[in-house]
């Protein structure tokens, strides 16, 4: 249920049957933050400090396949804007066309994204949330995707798509020259997607290969990539799309965990970076984010739930939600719902207070 619009009740019948159940009683204050739209593309992104939302607009009633993220086609009619998490907020026109793949540096200080221009080539594109200002960065690629800035703000990890007989590969962009450097690997069939850093300059993605698949890790000009711990995700480039669409940031605040969406167990898996240890939470939990380190919000079509070490989870909303982003230390984090319109997101902030 990511590419398109949840569905369910209404924001307002979501509200009333707030309650709070499971081994912790949990409460939760909500407070309406108005309307932002959903393209159906990809879900709007929220800055880890919980202040800023950006998603894609696209013009027109023809909706935008899920396939040009990989291709870059079809994505002419598609706008990214910005705009505070807060109600009646002033929305920012970033990229008027062609715009894919938001994705908010750990600092909140700055947006990477990916434009398509009309010569069939795409750039990186860096917007600085305090200054206003817009650094464009070409690299000479006909497509590019996932981006990540890193923890210094002046490399952007990306992934050039697959081109048969070429798979997806993993790069490191320097902002400042433009030259790029390649995650290194022997096996030329390798696919490397979805890179996020860590606060020490680690990369940390997915790796497939073959029918198998794994969480890997690399520090650009430190150590070369290895292995972490093999995953469950489907070889096909939708599937390993749906592996992380629905997250948040994936990563846990300390670095140490990650989450993923298994699609052959239908839930999200939490693995321990460490030693590879899964968490696997309840059936049908699809999007999710971290509200810290030690606790993990999920949602089903059903119900918004809080995990918190072995206990039974606590149902902190009935209905369909999609939780986007926490706010490190506050007990707070941001989510979307179903609008009255297929097109539009309601979005709140929650408020969550829980007492033994």
């Amino acid at each position: 249920g990511c590419r398109s619009g949840v569905s369910g009740p209404s924001l307002n019948e979501s509200l009333r049957g707030a309650r709070a159940v499971g081994a912790t009683y949990v409460q939760v204050q909500v407070e309406p933050l108005g309307e932002v739209p959903n393209s159906g593309l990809l879900l709007p992104v929220v800055s880890p400090d919980g202040q800023w939302i950006a998603y894609l607009q696209f013009r027109g009633e023809q909706s935008v396949e899920l396939d040009s993220l990989f291709t870059g086609k079809g994505l002419e009619a598609v706008s990214l804007h910005v705009q505070e998490v807060r109600t009646n907020a002033q929305v920012r026109l970033l990229c008027a066309v062609g715009a894919a793949w938001p994705a908010w540096s750990t600092d909140s200080k700055q947006l990477t994204f990916v434009a398509y221009n009309e010569a069939g080539r795409c750039d990186l594109i860096v917007y600085d949330i305090t200054t206003g200002n817009t650094r464009r960065v070409s690299t000479g690629l006909k497509r590019m995707m996932m981006p990540a800035i890193s923890p210094t703000g002046k490399e952007v990890a990306i992934v050039v798509p697959s081109v048969d007989p070429k798979p997806s590969l993993l790069y490191v962009v320097s902002l400042d020259t433009g030259k790029m450097k390649p995650c290194p690997d022997d096996d030329p069939s390798v696919r490397q997607l979805w890179p996020h850093w860590t606060a020490d300059g680690r990369i940390v993605y997915v790796l497939g290969q073959g029918v198998r698949t794994w969480l890997a890790q690399w520090s650009p000009g430190k150590f070369p990539p290895e292995k972490l711990c093999e995953i469950n995700v489907p070889s096909s480039r939708i599937g390993m799309y749906q592996t992380l669409a629905g997250m948040g940031r994936p990563i846990s605040p300390d670095d140490r965990r990650f989450a993923y969406y298994d699609t052959a167990r239908d839930r999200i898996v939490l693995v321990n970076l460490l030693d590879g240890q899964r968490t696997e939470l309840k059936a049908e939990t699809r999007s999710g984010c971290w509200l810290d380190s030690r606790r993990f919000v999920a949602a089903t079509d059903e119900e918004l739930l809080l995990f918190a070490g072995a206990a039974e989870p606590s149902r902190l909303m009935r209905g369909p939600w999609l939780p986007r982003q926490s706010a490190d230390k506050t007990d707070q984090l941001i989510a979307l719902t179903r609008g009255q319109h297929r097109r539009v997101f309601n979005m709140v902030r929650m408020k969550v207070i829980s007492a033994r």
